[in-house]
C-alpha cells in the first residue's frame, strides 16, 4: 500500500500481531538508548557540584531521605571546607576572615540537625500556602532562641540561597532543558 504526502511517498505495510511486539520492543530499546545518551551528555556537560549538592541541608525535603545520617556529615564537611576556612578579604584594611565561624559551626551542627528533623514534616504539610522551605525558615526567623542556637546555620542558609540563585550551572541546565523541549517537540 502506498501512502502519499506532499514531500515523499512512503510504503506502508500491515503489521501482523506477532511483529507488533517486536516493533514495540525495538522502539522501546531505541527510546531507552536515546534517553541514556541524553542523560550522559547532560552529566558530562553539567557535572554536579559538591557545594550545590550540600545546600540541600537547608531544605525540609532533605531531612526525609533515608541516607540523611550518612550524607549530612559529608555535606557539613563540604561547607566547612568552603566557608569556615580563612580567606583574605579586603575590608577597610586587609584581614583574614572565614564566612562561618568554625568553632560555632561545630558546636551548633547537632542542634541544627535536631531542629531540621523535628520541623521538616510540619513544614511540608498542607495548607501549601508557602513553599515548605519558606514556611520552615519564616518560623525559625521569629525564634530568638533558634537565632542564637544556630546562628552560623542562619548564615549558611543565606549563603545557600545566594549560591543557588547565582549559579551559572542552573542557568545552563534550564537553557539545555528549554533547548531539549523545543527540539524534541518538533
Amino acid at each position: 500500500m502506498l501512502h502519499k504526502t506532499n514531500k515523499c511517498t512512503r510504503v506502508v505495510s500491515m503489521v501482523i500481531k506477532e511483529d507488533w511486539a517486536v516493533v514495540c520492543q525495538d522502539v522501546k530499546n531505541q527510546c531507552t538508548s536515546i534517553a541514556k545518551g541524553v542523560t550522559l551528555e547532560l552529566d558530562k556537560r553539567f557535572p554536579a557540584h559538591e557545594l550545590m549538592n550540600a545546600t540541600g541541608i537547608v531544605y525540609p525535603q532533605y531531612w526525609v531521605q533515608l541516607e540523611v545520617a550518612l550524607m549530612f556529615p559529608m555535606h557539613l564537611q563540604i561547607f566547612k571546607s568552603h566557608y569556615c576556612c580563612w580567606r583574605l578579604i579586603e575590608l577597610d584594611a586587609k584581614s583574614n576572615v572565614g564566612l562561618l565561624g568554625h568553632v560555632l559551626f561545630e558546636q551548633q551542627f547537632s542542634f541544627f540537625m535536631t531542629t531540621m528533623q523535628s520541623n521538616n514534616e510540619v513544614a511540608m504539610k498542607p495548607p501549601n500556602d508557602y513553599n515548605p522551605t519558606i514556611r520552615m525558615w519564616k518560623k525559625f526567623v521569629f525564634s530568638v532562641i533558634l537565632k542564637d542556637r544556630i546562628s552560623e546555620n542562619f548564615k549558611l542558609v543565606e549563603l545557600a540561597i545566594v549560591v543557588v540563585l547565582g549559579s551559572v550551572e542552573n542557568e545552563l541546565t534550564f537553557s539545555s532543558i528549554t533547548f531539549m523541549k523545543s527540539k524534541l517537540r518538533s
